[in-house]
């Protein structure tokens, strides 16, 4: 079987960036704020 595509998104807010991934089945990961986008994308 082989790995679904994984795709992410950094966005900023007020409260910093945020990050969500997804993939074919569904969001697979949410990054609560952090101060730079940097950090989010780590």
């Amino acid at each position: 079987m082989g790995q679904a595509a994984q795709h992410y998104l950094i966005f900023e807010t007020a409260g910093g960036f945020c990050g969500i991934a997804w993939n074919d089945v569904g969001i697979t990961r949410f990054q609560l704020p952090t101060r730079s986008a940097e950090a989010t994308e780590r």
